[in-house]
């Protein structure tokens, strides 16, 4: 069972496999952060985002 807890690890080595650099943010604005991805903040809501991009 995958509960979440291992999402953000599991992001981070799928990136760095695919060449790319990530970086996990989980201080964020819950309104902004939810309405961004379309939750609706009571049954599902944002815990943790991450960022993907080229490292240089």
């Amino acid at each position: 069972m995958n509960d979440g807890r291992r999402a953000p690890a599991e992001h981070a080595l799928a990136a760095v496999g695919l060449g790319y650099g990530s970086c996990q943010i989980a201080a964020l604005y819950d309104g902004e952060a939810n309405a961004l991805v379309g939750a609706d903040g009571e049954g599902e809501s944002v815990i943790y985002m991450t960022a993907v991009g080229r490292p240089d």
